[in-house]
């Protein structure tokens, strides 16, 4: 019996070591477990750091070429304006000149024209080509060109038989009549040319008013 009991708790013993030896080596293998788990972890962590570093790579150079794209754009935009205000600042100089250059030839050709009226009028000879005067009017207005390119006079108390008889004098210096020419109760009117290119253009009214206008070829030119 004694034996019986002693080899029992020998048993017990060895069991009991046994135990204890398992445990430490389960817990060792649980620490190795959790040790690579950790080192996983560490590398999973490092991994996603790393993710977030070219994530954040990739944006900052995005927002660079945005950057550069949006100062390229406001350059070229800068550009546009620059070359528009220039081609309108151009175009405004040419206006003003080309306004200049007409205000000149407007001052240049009243310069040569000469006016007169009531009783400071007179027949323009010289500026009335080869046309003979008209009389048996009172003149209200005279005006020629210096260079001699028209001259005419405005006048009042035609009657018609005048103007009629003018036409005629008209005709027989060398204009021609067009198709536009009439006589009646209202008036006359004659527009005619001759081969030299001058042409005249003589209209009455009914009360007795009208004018007379010569205009040489230089006149047209």
């Amino acid at each position: 019996m004694k034996k019986f009991a002693k080899y029992l708790a020998i048993l017990v013993a060895i069991m009991m070591v046994m135990s204890f030896s398992g445990c430490g080596l389960f817990s060792g293998s649980d620490s190795n477990d959790d040790e690579e788990n950790e080192d996983e972890d560490e590398d999973e962590d490092e991994d996603e750091d790393e993710d977030e570093d070219e994530d954040e790579d990739e944006d900052e150079d995005e927002d660079e070429d945005e950057d550069e794209d949006e100062d390229e754009d406001e350059d070229e935009d800068e550009d546009e304006d620059e070359d528009e205000d220039e081609d309108e600042d151009e175009d405004e100089d040419v206006d003003e000149d080309e306004d200049e250059d007409e205000d000149e030839d407007e001052d240049e050709d009243w310069s040569n024209y000469q006016y007169f009226y009531d009783e400071d009028c007179f027949w323009p000879e010289g500026y009335m080509g080869d046309l003979p005067e008209l009389k048996g009017i009172t003149l209200t207005e005279s005006y020629y060109d210096e260079n001699g390119s028209f001259g005419g006079v405005a006048f009042e108390d035609i009657g018609s038989d005048t103007a009629d008889e003018y036409v005629d004098k008209i005709l027989q210096s060398g204009f021609d009549e067009n198709e536009y020419d009439y006589s009646d109760d209202s008036g006359v009117y004659l527009y005619g040319e001759n081969d030299n290119g001058d042409t005249v253009m003589f209209y009455t009214y009914s009360d007795g008013t009208g004018s007379l206008v010569y205009y040489s070829s230089e006149y047209a030119s």
